[in-house]
């Protein structure tokens, strides 16, 4: 370390202990935390009495937070709010990190909880942002006398050993432990912390929207602007199909957390969110994969214990009555062997299809896709259901608003069927069709 670096450090630095800092603690309504030490269920949250559907489980401001790179021109480092054209940099004028602010609230705010420790050291800008963001977890939790993210696990003892120790390598040999003279025992918290922030980080997403054909709505979809550690949400566990819902920026504040309950819940009943991928997204054995890799679980929720997935049950084109999974060996009503590679090529031609009939605006083209999706699954389907929704986007991007009706009406249908009327899938294909209503009366 040099006699320059030495200079810029302060007693905070050396104790590595952070000042009280605003800090809103997060409530439960209507629900409470159930501690159990058993690894397989862990804490969780359940219902204190019967629940309505809408209602508002938990508010809740980041404990930590990491804005993307990528959004630092664009976005508040410390609220991640899009920025306007009064934006603030921070006051010391020798400053070289690329903060920008979208209030003197915000910028005080991440002054305390990160940037004083590291405003005059610029040559801290090229550290690993894993290793930032979990010095950070340090310093937030030493201002609550722990070592470690307060009451979270980290399934360190599910990292493999070069997992664990590129963690302790990146930290360890960095630039910041030389600065700051880092003790063993503060590498080994902020390892643990590595591996709490692999699995309780939210990714913090903004929606973004497209549009066609005057105000219609055409499409959605959401980006992640950053990360952000949650201790209250995180105690919620995972559900494919969950009966609470992570919104974002519901305040005007993009990192503010809420979690609405989508369906009644009954009292003394576990309340869950989605960690990622939900049951209508993707296939069960991917889910599951998908899981475990980012969060060392294996998931049995309700979803994923079906023998009746809606999302990947084929219908035997032979008997056209029994119901087939992925790769099942032969069907066990009229013993029919499927060719799984050609129904594997089918599908990618359908889907083929729809994106050039949503480009060019070609009927033939969608009424191909619908052929081949009939013969291998059923009118009720999902993958029916998805054809009928970008059928009803063509038709909103085209102008025909009528037509656009029937296919999302066809779409709701089967959604329906296979989630309820009360779901969240339901939900978004009536919002869907609530937005061309009204754009056709307008």
């Amino acid at each position: 370390m040099t006699l320059e670096a030495l200079h810029k450090l302060t007693p905070a630095h050396i104790s590595l202990c952070g000042w009280s800092m605003t800090d809103k603690r997060a409530e439960l309504l209507g629900a409470k935390v159930i501690n159990v030490r058993e690894k397989i269920v862990g804490d969780h949250v359940v219902a204190n009495e019967k629940l309505k559907q809408g209602v508002t489980l938990l508010e809740e401001e980041p404990f930590i937070r990491q804005l993307e790179e990528s959004y630092k021109p664009t976005h508040c480092t410390y609220c991640f709010t899009l920025l306007k054209s009064n934006m603030m940099k921070c006051p010391n004028k020798l400053c070289k990190w690329s903060h920008n602010y979208c209030s003197l609230t915000c910028q005080r705010q991440h002054w305390w909880a990160e940037h004083k420790w590291l405003c005059a050291f610029p040559e801290l800008k090229n550290t690993h942002r894993d290793v930032l963001f979990a010095f950070q977890g340090y310093i937030a939790s030493r201002s609550r006398g722990k070592g470690t993210l307060p009451g979270l696990v980290s399934n360190i003892e599910f990292h493999t050993s070069k997992q664990v120790e590129e963690y302790r390598s990146r930290i360890k040999n960095g630039l910041l432990s030389k600065i700051f003279n880092l003790t063993d025992n503060v590498v080994e918290s902020m390892v643990t912390i590595m591996g709490q922030i692999r699995c309780n980080t939210f990714a913090v997403t903004q929606t973004k929207t497209e549009q066609a054909y005057g105000s219609v709505v055409e499409g959605s979809y959401h980006i992640a602007v950053g990360r952000a550690i949650y201790l209250y949400a995180s105690k919620f566990n995972h559900s494919c199909d969950p009966n609470a819902l992570v919104l974002f920026g519901t305040n005007g504040c993009a990192t503010h957390l809420k979690v609405n309950l989508v369906r009644q819940a009954e009292k003394g009943e576990e309340l869950n969110i989605s960690y990622g991928p939900l049951a209508t997204k993707m296939v069960t054995e991917l889910r599951r994969k998908k899981l475990y890799n980012d969060y060392f679980f294996e998931c049995n929720c309700n979803a994923c214990q079906k023998c009746d997935d809606a999302t990947n049950m084929y219908q035997c084109i032979q008997c056209r009555g029994q119901k087939l999974y992925y790769r099942q060996d032969k069907c066990p009503s009229c013993n029919f062997i499927p060719n799984w590679h050609e129904i594997s090529l089918d599908e990618e031609k359908a889907i083929k299809l729809v994106k050039e009939g949503l480009v060019e605006m070609d009927i033939e083209k969608f009424k191909q896709a619908m052929r081949i999706t009939l013969k291998y699954f059923d009118k009720d389907s999902i993958q029916m259901s998805k054809l009928w929704d970008n059928m009803g986007r063509m038709y909103v991007t085209m102008g025909r608003l009528s037509e656009a009706s029937k296919c999302i009406k066809a779409s709701l249908t089967n959604v329906q069927k296979i989630f309820g009327k009360i779901s969240v899938e339901s939900a978004a294909e009536m919002l869907k069709l609530a937005t061309i209503y009204w754009n056709r009366h307008v």
